[in-house]
């Protein structure tokens, strides 16, 4: 998912990626980014729940970044 500006709301968006290696904590990602987009990360059991349009809010202090409204 990458983060997208509707209306002045944080909104996710899912995108397709293509990835290649992949280490315990580490994905590569090889195409279908963009430069200046800003990708969601979090733990599974969130990621996994989220859908294209869910509102999210930007959050500076955890270590994942971002956590659901």
């Amino acid at each position: 998912y990458i983060l997208t500006d509707v209306d002045g709301e944080q909104r996710v968006r899912f995108v397709p990626v293509k990835t290649g290696l992949t280490g315990a904590t580490d994905i590569e990602v090889l195409s279908g980014l963009k430069a200046g987009q800003e990708l969601v990360i979090g733990r599974y059991e969130v990621l996994r729940t989220l859908r294209s349009g869910t509102e999210v809010k930007r959050d500076n202090t955890a270590i994942f970044g971002l956590s659901t409204s």
